[in-house]
């Protein structure tokens, strides 16, 4: 149908709470509310692709070929669900999300699966043109885990009036990171920040 998708398989998306990447299904629903409105609603779930693990994948196997000695030698298999819904006009956009990762370990000696909340995120983001030349954007997301707000931020991008393309942006950024052991980004230090940038 036209308003309507239907996915099946590994396929990646971006909403307000950033990029998911897993083997699933999704089913998108985009109904036009008039004449320069539109809306969209999507549903989607299935098995995290970037923190996949099993018994052919690399990290089940050490240096020299052999397998790794670990009560969980099967991999932490993660699975997520969520949704998002949103507006968007001519000059500016709305979306909010939703997204819930759960872990499956699966021990080997006592063959119990144990089911452990990973992470679970609700998000808004929203953007918009201001005059001609202006283009304010702002997203934050909630953590439950944390009990807090892990990610805010605001950017805005000046056009400046001349013949070349040239631009000015600037914002500020609010991060509470959460330790990922599959992220080479933790190498880094996850420490939380406050930041203000600009670029031309």
């Amino acid at each position: 149908f036209r308003p309507m998708q239907l996915r099946v398989g590994r396929q990646f998306g971006m909403d307000a709470l950033g990029v998911r990447d897993f083997d699933g299904a999704s089913l998108l629903f985009r109904p036009r509310l008039g004449s320069q409105v539109r809306g969209h609603v999507e549903l989607w779930g299935g098995r995290d692709v970037q923190l996949e693990s099993g018994r052919y994948d690399a990290d089940a196997w050490d240096v020299q070929g052999l397998p790794v000695d670990s009560d969980f030698n099967d991999g932490a298999n993660a699975w997520i669900v969520g949704g998002r819904a949103g507006l968007s006009w001519t000059r500016a956009s709305l979306d909010v999300a939703y997204l819930r990762r759960e872990y499956v370990l699966t021990e080997v000696d006592d063959e119990l699966d144990e089911r452990v909340l990973g992470e679970e995120r609700v998000g808004a983001a929203m953007s918009g043109v201001v005059g001609r030349s202006v283009t304010v954007s702002t997203q934050g997301s909630y953590h439950t885990i944390l009990d807090d707000v892990d990610r805010a931020g605001v950017q805005m991008t000046w056009r400046l009036p001349f013949d070349i393309a040239t631009h000015l942006s600037t914002g500020l950024e609010y991060v509470v990171p959460v330790f990922d052991s599959s992220s080479i980004f933790n190498l880094f230090g996850a420490n939380p920040r406050q930041s203000a940038w600009l670029s031309g």
